[in-house]
């Protein structure tokens, strides 16, 4: 497999995985909004969930941008039209 085309599957993986996460915690609290099952530890416990998820995936972004940077940096190497 070429070596950008591994990459951008491993990113890919990298990133749904939080997301299916968030989607399933989400739905799951709907229903219980929807059944009238509200429990507060609950809902903390998702929404610490989700906010757990989400910091994944910008510390993903985050170092994603950097690594462009420094090949930038080092390659000379941009992606700005101009």
């Amino acid at each position: 497999m070429e070596p950008l085309q591994d990459f951008m599957i491993n990113i890919s993986h990298d990133l749904n995985q939080p997301l299916n996460v968030i989607k399933m915690v989400s739905q799951m609290r709907l229903r219980d909004i929807k059944n009238n099952k509200i429990d507060i530890e609950r809902i903390e416990y998702s929404f610490q969930e989700i906010i757990k998820q989400i910091t994944k995936m910008s510390e993903l972004t985050d170092h994603l941008r950097k690594s462009a940077t420094c090949l930038e940096t080092s390659f000379g190497y941009s992606n700005k039209t101009k």
